[in-house]
C-alpha cells in the first residue's frame, strides 16, 4: 500500500517544479512511530539519505526481479531503460552506470539499447514490466517443461484444419519447429507433404505405427474448425514458440561472450515486442 501511495505522489509531483525526494521507512513504521522509536536524529538522517526519484525506481525494480535469472535480467534492463530514454544527457550518464552495476551488463550496451528506444516512436502498448504492481517472481523449474493446454488446443484446432485445407500450411507460416510433442510434428510433415491418404498400418514401420494409429484417432475425434479459428490458433501457436526462443537465446546470453551479447540481447528483444504488441 506505501508503494502504491508513493508511486501515484511521484506521478503527481514529478512535472512539477519540486525537487521530490523519498524516504524509505521499515514496513512496521510511519514517521511519527519512527521518531517515537529511534529519535529524532535518526530520522534527520534519513532525510539526509533519501533517494531522488530515479533512484527510489531503480530500486524497486532490483527487489521485484530475480537477476540471477537471464530472463529476469533482461526484463529488469528493459525496464530501466524504459525509465531512463527520457532523462537529460548528465542523467542518463550517472544512472546508466548504476544500472550496469547493479545488473552486471556493461554500460555500453545499455546505451546502446537506450538510443534504440529513443528513435522509436510512441506507443500506447507499454510493457507490463514497468508497472507499479509488479509482482514477485515466483522461480518454477517444471514451467517450461509442461505444454501449456492453450497451446495443445490451439494445435489440434490448427492441424484439424489443415487435414482439410493443406494449402494452408504455407500461407500460414508455420514451420514444423514450432510444434511441440512428436506426435504433432509427424502430422504436420505429412499433411504438408501430402502423404497421409498413401499410409496404411501394414506398409509403415513400428516406429510410425503408433503415429498413424493416434492420427487416425486425432481425425476421427477433429472438432470443426473455420479459417477464423485457425488463425487464432496460428496467433497461440506463434506466441509459445517466440517463448521458447527466448529461452533458448538467455541461456545464450548467459553463458555467451560479451562481444556477442548486444546482438543476442536485440534478438530477445525483437521476440519480446512481438508480445508486447500483442497484449
Amino acid at each position: 500500500a506505501g508503494e502504491k501511495a508513493t508511486n501515484k505522489a511521484i506521478d503527481l509531483l514529478s512535472n512539477s517544479s519540486l525537487k521530490v525526494q523519498i524516504v524509505r521507512l521499515p514496513v512496521e513504521h510511519d514517521p511519527d512511530s519512527f521518531i517515537r522509536e529511534n529519535g529524532l536524529e535518526a530520522f534527520k538522517e534519513l532525510l539526509t539519505n533519501a533517494d531522488s526519484i530515479i533512484d527510489y525506481k531503480l530500486k524497486q525494480l532490483k527487489s521485484k526481479f530475480d537477476l540471477s535469472r537471464s530472463n529476469e535480467l533482461i526484463d529488469f534492463i528493459m525496464a530501466c531503460c524504459l525509465i531512463l530514454k527520457d532523462l537529460n544527457p548528465v542523467e542518463q550518464e550517472i544512472y546508466t552506470q548504476k544500472v550496469s552495476e547493479i545488473s552486471g551488463i556493461e554500460t555500453n550496451v545499455i546505451k546502446e539499447q537506450l538510443g534504440k528506444l529513443k528513435s522509436q516512436p510512441k506507443t500506447k502498448n507499454v510493457p507490463p514490466i514497468i508497472k507499479h504492481d509488479i509482482p514477485k517472481s515466483k522461480p518454477s523449474q517444471s514451467r517450461a517443461r509442461r505444454v501449456p493446454k492453450e497451446l495443445v488446443e490451439a494445435q489440434n484446432i490448427y492441424l484439424s484444419y489443415c487435414l482439410k485445407h493443406p494449402e494452408f500450411i504455407i500461407s500460414s507460416k508455420i514451420t514444423e519447429e514450432m510444434l511441440v510433442g512428436k506426435f504433432y510434428k509427424w502430422l504436420f510433415r505429412h499433411i504438408k507433404d501430402s502423404d497421409l491418404n498413401n499410409l496404411t498400418l501394414e506398409e509403415i514401420d513400428k516406429n510410425n505405427h503408433d503415429y498413424l494409429e493416434k492420427y487416425l484417432q486425432f481425425k476421427n475425434s477433429s472438432k470443426e474448425s473455420n479459417y477464423s479459428i485457425a488463425s487464432q490458433a496460428i496467433e497461440v501457436i506463434k506466441k509459445y514458440y517466440r517463448q521458447l526462443e527466448v529461452s533458448k537465446l538467455e541461456a545464450a546470453l548467459k553463458n555467451d561472450d560479451k562481444e556477442n551479447q548486444q546482438n543476442l540481447f536485440d534478438k530477445i528483444l525483437n521476440l519480446k515486442k512481438a508480445d508486447w504488441v500483442n497484449q
